[in-house]
């Protein structure tokens, strides 16, 4: 039996081939950051996002703080531009009252219920600029708000005149379209009326309009607008001062009550007080 011989082997030896590694490529750098760049985890995904969500939600809110800014501007530039012109006021028509009450038009051209609408149709259609303010009133007219404003200059004064002249215009345009429950200018501001329950109620014969409450002593119309205290408000009280005395005499028990809870403590405050002080005396351990 031949003695084992032991050789020395070299790694430049060329006999030796190199085995080449299947994942040698899968390991390179410049492939792995390919894949990285492509492939972005969910968490940064997640984060851009929320960056263009940021992003369009600040935009918005600038683009609405630009808007609310543009009409504040344009509204006070229009009261402005508005600031010449002639109020006029629904009680200027009022039947129900008198010269002293507010009215200014003679008893044949006076109307019950008239609307700031219904003055505002019948300017617009003298060709005047007309502008509707529903949320202004007269100081003797709480109940029936509204207010019109028309410029008169010396381009209408050959067609009108004087400011008497208009009214006596409007008031025969009032004469001529009285106004019914079925009037728009009643419902301005006025939400959708909920469906009806039944099938007995149908759109050609809707529900009538409210009336307001009205208290004794006080002359409105009985057809108000949805706008107007005396509808959103329930009326006013028959008995204004009685309800204000019994007000004020509830807030004074409050405040008496709250005062004596603070001054007179409770009993286990009390006994807890009296505890603390036996302990406290001098002479105890």
């Amino acid at each position: 039996m031949p003695a084992p011989q032991v050789e020395e082997v070299s790694d430049s030896d060329p006999d030796i081939s190199t085995i080449p590694d299947s994942d040698e490529d899968d390991m390179d750098d410049s492939n792995v950051m390919v894949r990285r760049a492509t492939q972005p985890s969910s968490a940064r995904k997640e984060a851009e996002t929320q960056g263009r969500a940021q992003t369009a939600a600040a935009a918005a809110a600038a683009a609405a703080a630009a808007a609310a800014a543009a009409a504040q501007r344009e509204a006070s530039s229009s009261s402005s531009s508005f600031r010449a012109y002639q109020s006029i006021y629904p009680v200027y028509f009022d039947a129900t009252r008198s010269r002293a009450g507010g009215r200014r038009v003679c008893a044949s051209l006076a109307v019950r219920n008239p609307l700031a609408r219904t003055i505002a149709q019948a300017c617009s259609g003298l060709g005047l600029n007309t502008l509707l303010e529903s949320d202004k009133t007269h100081p003797k007219d709480w109940a029936n708000p509204g207010r019109v404003r028309v410029e008169l200059g010396p381009t209408t004064k050959a067609r009108l005149g004087n400011k008497h002249h208009l009214f006596v215009l409007v008031g025969r345009y009032l004469v001529a379209n009285p106004t019914t429950e079925s009037d728009a200018g009643l419902r301005l501001g006025m939400p959708p009326p909920p469906p009806p329950p039944s099938s007995s109620s149908s759109p050609d014969h809707p529900p009538p309009y409210p009336r307001p409450a009205v208290p004794r002593g006080w002359i409105m119309g009985d057809l108000l607008p949805w706008t107007s205290p005396a509808m959103t408000g329930g009326g006013v009280s028959d008995n204004l001062f009685g309800d204000m005395m019994r007000e004020m005499q509830q807030q004074q028990q409050q405040q008496q009550g709250g005062a004596a809870r603070v001054a007179d403590p409770t009993p286990d405050e009390g006994s807890a007080r009296r505890s603390r002080d036996r302990k406290n005396r001098p002479g105890r351990a």
